[in-house]
This record gives structure tokens, C-alpha cells and sequence, in this order.
């Protein structure tokens, strides 16, 4: 799984359209903010798109172990609007927690990971859309009420930080496990 790839889809790509939206709201650019929203909210529905698939891949490195899991399934559920919030934790917490129980049943000599990290980007994330929603479709909850607008973009931007580190450990650790035979051949497959 490409790092490189993953990060720039699921962080850079977000933050830079972050940006020019924090830029368009303030008037900075002229004109009409709008075109800038609609390129952001297209921004983020890739990164999202893009996410779903890094844990389609994540759990499906997995389903050959002694837990069988449906990767499709873990991916999927993360898409339904609401009960997305309480999945998340299911699939991206849990996730380490099967790596590691994976690890070990199969013997394989790769560095456990911390589940404190996932649980800690879970919460952020969860927080971050809580408290402001509207990142989710650039809809402007709090208009100019600036102390409500600053601790939106800071868990935003929290929260997309602790995507980079989640985003780099998982391919990391999806990269060290052995690749089976039959998939050795499958193009982007690294």
C-alpha cells in the first residue's frame, strides 16, 4: 500500500482545499466563497472515498487469519450515515487490536501497534465532526462567531493530523505483513 498515495489523498488533498476555503470565507480571494466550498466539499468526499478503501485493504490484509473478517463489510458500515460515528471505533480501533492478535497467531516478526493512538485519532474524529458537522459538506454552522469557528478548525486540523499518523501506520504495517502468493501479482499491490 502506498503511503505516499494514501496520505496525500486522505490529508494533503483536504487541508490544502481547508485552507483556500478559510481564505475564500474571509474574503481574501473576492469574490463569491462558494466555487471554493463546492471544490472543498468534492475534496473531501474523495478523501472519504479514498479512506474506504485504505480500510477495505487494511482488513482484508487480515482475512486470512484465524479470525475470518469481511473486509467489504468493516468498509461498508463506515459509510451509514450516524451509525458511522460508533463503527468507526469498531473498525479502526479494532483494528490494531486483530493486527497484533493476527501477528501473534501467525508468528510473524513485525512491531505491535498501540491501540492508544487509534483509540485517540477515533475520539478526534468523532469530535471533530460533532463539533462542527458542517465539515462534512461545507455547510457554515457558525457564520462569524469566531471562538465557535476556532475550536472547529482546531479539531479539524487535529483530526487531520492524527489522519497522517494513522494513515502512515496502517500501509506501514499492512506493507510488513508476507503477501500471499496469489496476490503477488496484482498491479499497485506493493
Amino acid at each position: 500500500m502506498s503511503k505516499t498515495f494514501y496520505v496525500i489523498s486522505i490529508v494533503a488533498v483536504p487541508a490544502a482545499f481547508m485552507v483556500a476555503s478559510w481564505f475564500a470565507n474571509a474574503g481574501v480571494f473576492g469574490g463569491d466563497p462558494g466555487p471554493v466550498r463546492a471544490w472543498s466539499m468534492i475534496a473531501s468526499f474523495y478523501a472519504f472515498g479514498v479512506f474506504i478503501v485504505l480500510w477495505y485493504r487494511a482488513w482484508g490484509a487480515l482475512s486470512d487469519g484465524p479470525q475470518k473478517f469481511n473486509a467489504a463489510k468493516t468498509a461498508g458500515l463506515l459509510m451509514v450515515p450516524l451509525f458511522n460515528l460508533y463503527w468507526f471505533f469498531k473498525a479502526v480501533w479494532g483494528w490494531p487490536k486483530t493486527y497484533n492478535y493476527y501477528a501473534r497467531e501467525k508468528g510473524l516478526a513485525v512491531p505491535p501497534l498501540s491501540n492508544g493512538i487509534f483509540l485517540t485519532y477515533c475520539v478526534f474524529t468523532v469530535a471533530a465532526v460533532l463539533v462542527n458537522p458542517g465539515h462534512i459538506v461545507k455547510i457554515d454552522f457558525y457564520g462569524h462567531n469566531l471562538a465557535l469557528l476556532f475550536v472547529s478548525q482546531v479539531t479539524k486540523t487535529a483530526q487531520l493530523c492524527f489522519d497522517a499518523v494513522i494513515v502512515w501506520t496502517v500501509c506501514g504495517a499492512v506493507n510488513r505483513l508476507p503477501r500471499p502468493e496469489n496476490t503477488a501479482h496484482i498491479p499497485g499491490n506493493t
